[in-house]
């Protein structure tokens, strides 16, 4: 991943390498996200994002779309440690549209707490496929936790681990872990240790 900055706003972008297994079998392929935030103020910062453009994954002879998804959020710093967020996505393939909102806390500047909650605003379902569990729009099927850690050298690299507990529908609940390395010094900002694009983990 590398960020740019120009002025008050920031672009980023992350080329990853997406790998999926079901029993035997595993299908891969790559992806890549794009995202822009611009500072209103010191505390309050507005974004867009596209997430998961990219190629087909196949198992066996079946190809199937990553979840091309397209969003915009805002978040608010309070107290310089704690990042309050609210977002909405649609993923454009299966038409479902998204809200969400979240928080991360900097216990230390190498480890951060988060929790969001996600809730379905839209989303097109097969007649025969209206479960029960899928009508639970308003319980805890929709929180989610995670925690992450930096790891920073005297180079100015970080060494990123972040981990998320999140709903995954009729699957029941996903464990999602990513690494990161983040090359050279990190673009000034208001709040250097803010990382709220990680609270997109939390989201399904």
């Amino acid at each position: 991943s590398r960020p740019f900055q120009m002025g008050l706003t920031r672009l980023g972008g992350t080329i990853k390498l997406v790998q999926q297994n079901i029993a035997d079998e595993t299908a891969k392929g790559w992806a890549l996200d794009l995202g822009v935030q611009r500072n209103l103020r010191t505390d309050l910062t507005l974004g867009l994002s596209v997430l998961n453009a990219g190629s087909k994954l196949k198992f066996i002879e079946e190809p199937f779309k990553l979840p091309l998804t397209v969003g915009g959020g805002i978040s608010y710093l309070l107290g310089g440690l704690i990042t309050v967020t609210a977002d909405i996505k649609h993923r454009i393939y299966d038409n479902r549209l998204t809200a969400g909102i979240g928080t991360e806390f900097w216990v230390r500047p190498s480890l951060a707490l988060r929790a969001g909650y996600l809730g379905i605003l839209k989303e097109a379902l097969d007649s025969d496929v209206q479960s029960s569990s899928r009508k639970l729009e308003g319980s805890l099927k929709g929180l989610g936790a995670g925690f992450g850690f930096k790891i920073s050298n005297l180079s100015g690299n970080d060494l990123l681990l972040d981990y998320a507990l999140s709903p995954a529908r009729d699957l029941g609940t996903a464990h999602r872990i990513s690494f990161s390395l983040r090359f050279g010094p990190i673009f000034e900002s208001n709040h250097p240790k803010q990382n709220t694009e990680k609270l997109l983990l939390l989201s399904p």
